[in-house]
């Protein structure tokens, strides 16, 4: 069994209402607040707000990063979550998101998640 160097949670989101994934201070919010439960260091972020709608974030970890695109027209988030070592866990930063967008919602929103062990090594 060989080891992996890191570790990628993507997730594709559905059901979330139109104010929340067009706000990227909310979900800026709540993806810091997943970030620090999932004890993974942030760095800096960054984010951008489209013209008509959408936003779309990047969050630099010393472990790598955390990342979202919003679909408002859709109701959908796309999320992903990369981290190296032992220390942070990208399930856990995911599911914080999730977690706070059911809230935010009102209701649980359709997921589907995706798990890489990442850099295989023998």
């Amino acid at each position: 069994m060989g080891v992996s160097l890191g570790k990628h949670v993507i997730a594709d989101i559905e059901g979330v209402p139109f104010d929340i994934l067009n706000n990227s201070g909310v979900l800026n919010s709540f993806v810091i607040q997943s970030i620090q439960d999932g004890t993974a260091t942030l760095i800096k972020y960054i984010d951008h707000n489209f013209t008509p709608q959408g936003c779309t974030g990047l969050f630099l970890l010393a472990e790598s990063h955390v990342s979202y695109h919003t679909y408002p027209e859709y109701r959908r988030i796309m999320v992903d979550a990369f981290t190296c070592g032992d220390k942070a866990s990208p399930l856990r930063i995911i599911q914080g998101i999730i977690k706070q967008l059911d809230s935010a919602s009102k209701k649980k929103v359709g997921v589907i998640l995706t798990y890489h062990d990442r850099g295989l090594m023998q």
